[in-house]
């Protein structure tokens, strides 16, 4: 049996988000998820905000239609059902 922090080898994203809730990455941590490629981009906490908050917008004209189709295609079988109510 696997010790309970053992990492299934056919989850490899669920461990790297354990990693990251798990540790505080600053200082030099921050340069080791980025050379994990655990992060794409390693700011100081300072700029997580503002880095953050540009390609956020730009692609919030594509949240709409995107979140539209996610969620009808998730959620398929309920509108068929409440259509033929």
């Amino acid at each position: 049996m696997s010790p309970p922090d053992a990492c299934p080898p056919d989850q490899p994203s669920h461990c790297a988000r354990r990693a990251l809730h798990r540790r505080t990455w600053g200082g030099s941590a921050r340069q080791e998820a980025y050379a994990g490629q655990i992060v794409d981009q390693a700011v100081p906490v300072e700029a997580v905000r503002s880095t953050a908050i540009e390609p956020a917008q730009a692609h919030a004209a594509k949240a709409g239609p995107t979140l539209s189709n996610f969620k009808t295609r998730l959620y398929a079988p309920v509108l068929a059902a409440l259509r033929n109510v």
